[in-house]
């Protein structure tokens, strides 16, 4: 009997400490498997970082090389703009400012904000001038009340608008594509006119100088008198920039 008691106990004892073997394996697996979960999971981050971080360097790159070709096209369509102007110039009418003896008395307007100047007839008086507005209006209405009225306006110089151009050019019934030259600056634009008004002639001018469009002209003439006139102010434009 004491034999089988020892016999058991020893079976006992070796699964005890198979199982305590066991467990310590189990365990340390276990250990492993998270530390290699952890390796893993950080591999992945790692992994995406670096691809994101990638992705966005090509992103970058690909802004840079995309504002750069808009910075040569850019350049490239100023050199043609200016070889344009090159071209135009030669075929312009030279408006040259007139003697003095034919402007003696003529009043001047300095717009600074808009950065333009000019000589107009004493028949007429300035209705507005400011950054958004040069204008001329004649003098016996201009004077003979508080506010001019549309149909006093005769002139007007105001910042470019392509919106606003296309509007004053759609109200000629028939117009003229005419180009003046001032200072080395085209005048580009249509004359004609308008489907409602047949004893005025009208003028859409704007100002081009380097490639850039900068200033609108309208002028409305009803007299070959008012046409020289128009002729001679705008021959007296002078431009800050």
């Amino acid at each position: 009997m004491k034999r089988y008691t020892s016999i058991i106990l020893s079976i006992l004892l070796g699964a005890v400490a198979v199982g305590i073997g066991m467990g310590i394996f189990l365990k340390k697996a276990n250990d492993d498997r998270t530390r290699l979960a952890t390796v893993v999971d950080e591999a992945q981050k790692k992994s995406a970082e670096a691809i994101q971080s990638s992705q966005q360097a090509i992103q970058d790159a690909n802004q840079k090389l995309a504002s750069a070709n808009d910075e040569v096209q850019k350049a490239q369509d100023t050199l043609r703009a200016v070889a344009e102007e090159r071209e135009l110039l030669g075929k312009a009418q030279a408006l040259t400012p007139p003697p003095t003896r034919a402007i003696k008395g003529w009043k001047e307007a300095v717009d600074l904000p808009l950065g333009v100047s000019l000589k107009f007839p004493l028949t007429s008086d300035i209705e507005n001038i400011d950054a958004q507005a040069l204008t001329l209006a004649f003098k016996s209405q201009a004077l003979a009340t508080t506010s001019s009225t549309p149909e006093d306006r005769w002139f007007s110089l105001t910042p470019y608008d392509e919106r606003l151009e296309s509007e004053l050019i759609s109200t000629l019934a028939t117009s003229t594509p005419s180009i003046y030259s001032v200072g080395g600056r085209l005048l580009i634009g249509s004359v004609g006119w308008t489907t409602d008004d047949a004893q005025h002639q009208i003028y859409v001018l704007h100002v081009q100088s380097l490639g850039q469009t900068t200033h609108l002209i309208w002028a409305r003439t009803s007299s070959a008198r008012e046409q020289n006139d128009l002729l001679q102010t705008l021959a007296t434009l002078t431009f800050q920039n």
